[in-house]
């Protein structure tokens, strides 16, 4: 893998399983960034996504942001969620109630990378893939988000230069040295398959709850599901 000419990686080994949570570390140019690029672009040979996969990405692009639409229409027309559970996120993350009619182009930019992040994290996706997303959030936020990924059913790939959130999210760390990367696949916190499996369901589960559409039935076959695994 390189960039402008210059190997950034000659030599990967390296495989990440649904419900992981990746760190990405290494000095500064050793080419994480452009790691995750090479991970979603799927020209590199070898490299490949999962049909499946559906990529949310952080970047702090703030060019995908439409700035004639308010805050609130930005976020709802992005998520499946139920509005309450949209409003909880975005509090969380310092975009309350008084920023909802705001229009995206009157935002500052410390408070339009949060609408960003916003958006990946209730978005429709099952791989979150965040480049620098502790930037501009204080501690109460930084702590917020921590907690969503833990409880994130699906899988995060991240680079952060935060050690308190990165200890604190983490699952497993792939390390850039010396042109190669170091997969010790040392899980530090992963959850075993049956409470990964009960991790997915509840969030299902209380998706269903929570949506005033959902019927009796589908709601009560979930919970036996949940059941059945907790026995």
């Amino acid at each position: 893998m390189a960039e402008y000419g210059k190997t950034l990686l000659a030599h990967a080994d390296f495989q990440i399983r649904p419900h992981d949570r990746v760190d990405i570390v290494g000095p500064n140019g050793s080419g994480k960034t452009t790691l995750l690029r090479a991970i979603l672009g799927g020209r590199v040979s070898g490299l490949r996504l999962a049909p499946a996969a559906r990529v949310g990405v952080f970047n702090q692009d703030m060019t995908v942001l439409d700035g004639k639409q308010s805050v609130w229409q930005t976020v709802r027309q992005v998520s499946q969620l139920p509005d309450q559970t949209i409003r909880n996120v975005m509090g969380a993350l310092g975009l309350p109630a008084r920023f909802y009619p705001q229009l995206v182009s009157a935002l500052s930019g410390g408070e339009l990378v949060k609408l960003q992040l916003i958006c990946i994290l209730v978005g429709q996706y099952n791989v979150l893939m965040l480049d620098e997303p502790t930037n501009y959030l204080d501690v109460d936020a930084l702590d917020a988000l921590a907690d969503y990924l833990q409880n994130y059913p699906g899988t995060v790939i991240f680079v952060s230069h935060d050690e308190p959130f990165r200890q604190a999210v983490a699952t497993r760390v792939l390390q850039f040295e010396t042109h190669q990367l170091v997969d010790p696949d040392k899980v530090v916190k992963a959850p075993q398959p049956v409470e990964a499996d009960l991790a997915v369901l509840q969030f299902k589960y209380d998706q269903l709850m929570a949506d005033p559409t959902s019927s009796t039935a589908a709601i009560q076959a979930l919970r036996q599901q949940i059941d059945r695994l907790k026995a």
